[in-house]
């Protein structure tokens, strides 16, 4: 089989930086209206329980709506240009609404940027709970290959409160049944997994006693998931191999309980992110003994489930501000420094968005904000439930603002965008994949005295990037990788690596298309039979000779073509063909 690549230039390892004009911590004045952006409805209140990007930058924001004229409660979703713009070409004037689903909890975005947004819908009584879970198409229609409709109600369960979507199109959706975890497994189309737990449903019940919830999950690169959440007062994770199964190489049989109840007897975790090398880092709340106060929290664990000691004091940091603050969403920049999105009573009284930055130690960053941190009154009262890094490294926090003067209830999605100093720096390559090794599939790459260790990872789609192996560095190293699972239609690649100061950073982009570009006959006479070129664009097609001479060259316009090769003289030869910006090799002989 031969694959063809393309090396992409626009991601580089950066080692110099220049310095940057807007602190950061900052609000970022191109985005919005001096860094905000407040959306309301006239007939009804929009609820923005999270926020993710699309392939392209564009920013969505999801939750539940509830319209004045309206006995239902329904899911919308809303899309912004990636500096905050409302994009009026989704939906209906940038608004989309799936009806009938109850109340929105959580929304993530597929690589082929169709919107899913879960929630749980209940009756009166609060006898009745069902998971329900919605898709759009990317422009805000309606998917209707998934589910009903676009839409699936499962009697399982009493709420949920987060998605992760596989490598392979599943969907998973992690709540609670009110006394244990919950994590359902959807196929792409929305059918229940059957092959995932019972029936597509898997419950943790840990120890017993009182109600658990979670509230965070996700994916490892071996397909492993994990899910973290707690009882109000212990900490909780879940590892569980691909069939649902408790992974008993993580924890105790597959769990992991922290009691940290002799810091404050109340702690809970709202999100989680997986760093590159493995270790888990988490975020939530915890509140004093008095139940006056709320802090941020932050936990990190290795990857067999243990407190990573190195991180805080023991695996553990609390930040408590003179007043309550709440941490709702965490992220990891490309230098491993760790934002956490929530809210903080700044004033005593209301809560208004709240950005915190750390230091991959666990160490407050007193380079962002005011002292590693930054507090945002959107309206008179607001709470940050979604939480972005974009591409230039810029930080968006989303969720909802409280205001007399937005909607019928006063309720109304929020938006800012703060400066980051990531973002416009002087990059140069230290570190660069040199090229396919197109016999062996895999990838080659130079030593660099400045790199203690490389990790290779793979993608899908050029986005979702998964590690694969690490290579430590030495002068005797063979830095070449060879992948065993070349998929069958694209494949990225690129190197992750940790400098010798424990800084992190990437590297450029290797694309590799494995198509099966075929020629028959081979040998062949007088005409050589092109066959799987594109058919969208043209493909340029050379005949080099032994010495390296080019004999022919055309051009084709369809996925096959006929090479008339009357003229060449007996022997052997390469066909190079170019299309889609790549290319391709063949041999053939000429009788």
């Amino acid at each position: 089989m031969k694959t063809f690549f393309t090396l992409l230039s626009f991601l580089f390892f950066s080692v110099i930086y220049a310095q940057t004009q807007n602190k950061a911590g900052t609000l970022d004045s191109s985005f919005g209206t001096v860094g905000k952006v407040l959306t309301s409805s006239p007939t009804g209140y929009l609820v923005c329980e999270a926020a993710a990007s699309q392939s392209d930058g564009s920013i969505i924001t999801a939750g539940g709506v509830s319209f004045v004229n309206s006995n239902s409660d329904d899911f919308f979703a809303i899309k912004y240009s990636s500096n905050g713009v409302l994009d009026s070409s989704f939906g209906k004037k940038g608004l989309a609404v799936i009806k009938g689903l109850g109340e929105a909890q959580t929304a993530k975005i597929q690589p082929d940027d169709k919107i899913i947004i879960a929630g749980y819908v209940a009756d009166l009584f609060g006898t009745y709970y069902a998971i329900t879970l919605g898709r759009l198409n990317a422009n805000g229609s309606i998917d209707s290959t998934f589910g009903t409709n676009g839409t699936i109600i499962t009697d399982a369960g009493k709420n949920c409160h987060e998605i992760a979507i596989q490598q392979d199109g599943k969907i998973l959706v992690t709540g609670e049944t009110g006394i244990a975890f919950l994590t359902l497994r959807y196929l792409p189309d929305g059918n229940l997994d059957n092959s995932f737990g019972n029936n597509g449903s898997v419950t943790t019940i840990f120890d017993g006693g009182t109600p658990k919830t979670a509230n965070a999950n996700t994916i490892q690169p071996d397909g492993k998931i994990i899910v973290a959440g707690g009882d109000n007062h212990k900490i909780m994770l879940a590892r569980y191999n691909g069939d649902g199964s408790l992974d008993e190489t993580f924890g105790n049989n597959g769990e992991v309980i922290s009691d940290i109840t002799n810091i404050n007897p109340l702690n809970k975790v709202y999100d989680m992110v997986l760093q590159p090398d493995g270790k888990l880092l988490l975020t939530g709340t915890t509140v004093d003994a008095f139940g006056m106060t709320n802090s941020t929290i932050i936990l990190r664990y290795m990857p067999d489930g243990s407190f990573d000691t190195s991180f805080g004091n023991k695996g553990i940091v609390v930040r408590s501000l003179q007043y309550s603050s709440d941490a709702f969403g965490i992220a990891l920049q490309k230098d491993s420094k760790i934002i956490i999105g929530g809210d903080y009573i700044s004033d005593g009284i209301n809560p208004h968005f709240l950005a915190e930055r750390y230091n991959a130690d666990g160490s407050i960053d007193a380079s962002f904000g005011n002292g590693g941190y930054q507090v945002t009154a959107m309206d008179q009262s607001d709470e940050a439930t979604g939480l972005i890094i974009q591409n230039d490294g810029k930080i968006v926090l989303a969720g909802f603002a409280l205001s007399t003067q937005a909607g019928p209830s006063g309720y109304e999605v929020a938006l800012t965008r703060y400066n980051n100093d990531t973002e416009n720096k002087k990059q140069i390559i230290i570190t660069k994949i040199r090229r396919w090794l197109q016999h062996h599939n895999g990838i080659e790459w130079d030593y660099n005295s400045n790199i203690s260790s490389y990790v290779v990872q793979h993608s899908y789609d050029g986005i979702h990037f998964s590690s694969v192996a690490r290579i430590n560095a030495n002068n005797n190293a063979n830095y070449t990788y060879q992948d065993p699972s070349l998929l069958n239609n694209t494949n990225y690649y690129r190197l992750q690596t940790t400098s010798v100061n424990g800084t992190v950073n990437y590297s450029n982009v290797l694309v590799v298309t494995n198509n099966e570009i075929k020629i028959a006959p081979n040998p062949a006479t007088n005409s050589l039979h092109i066959r799987d070129l594109s058919s969208t664009q043209k493909s340029k097609i050379t005949v080099v000779d032994i010495a390296g001479n080019i004999k022919l060259q055309t051009v084709a316009n369809a996925s096959s073509f006929n090479l008339n090769i009357a003229s060449l003289k007996p022997g052997n030869y390469l066909l190079k063909i170019e299309m889609n910006n790549e290319v391709v090799t063949k041999q053939f002989v000429k009788e």
